[in-house]
């Protein structure tokens, strides 16, 4: 599937069948190209004048988000003093704190497959056991590259 009938496809399924003007706004194709584009999606039998077909659907599938990755790791130094008592992941704002706030959106979205990437005060995130942790022991960088191939004896990018 082309770029581009992936954003229509993917417009008329969240907004079901429209007026090309519509359509050009929100994907920003050209009318002409679009006219194209719907056209063939409509030889193609992926939407019809009401809007998406169920083989429309299915093509989309491949594309759907099922997993996630939240990267928590950081030393957050630029909110010191703030940071050296919890990670900025445990910060409360409004009456939320933010990792588990980022862990509903996804959870709300379909995703359960979360994965967090943990560091700085690692110990200060295990209340949260729904979800897969990765601790990162030591990581350092050389000419830009994360490694950790001297200090644990891996090969990087599992070459």
């Amino acid at each position: 599937m082309k770029e581009n009938s992936f954003y229509v496809l993917r417009f008329y399924l969240n907004n079901g069948a429209s007026n090309l003007r519509s359509i050009s706004k929100a994907t920003s194709i050209s009318l002409g190209s679009l006219s194209k584009i719907i056209k063939e999606l409509k030889e193609d039998k992926l939407i019809d004048d009401k809007g998406i077909t169920e083989k429309g659907k299915d093509a989309l599938k491949p594309f759907e988000v099922n997993n996630a990755i939240i990267m928590a790791a950081g030393m957050s130094t630029r909110l010191a003093p703030l940071s050296f008592d919890k990670p900025k992941g445990l910060f409360e704002i409004k009456g939320e704190i933010l990792i588990e706030r980022q862990i509903k959106q996804l959870k709300d979205a379909g995703i359960d497959d979360i994965t967090l990437v943990l560091g700085y005060k690692k110990e200060s995130f295990f209340y949260t056991t729904s979800i897969k942790v990765i601790v990162i022991i030591r990581a350092f960088c050389i000419q830009g590259v994360q490694s950790l191939e001297k200090r644990s004896k891996l090969t990087p990018y599992g070459g």
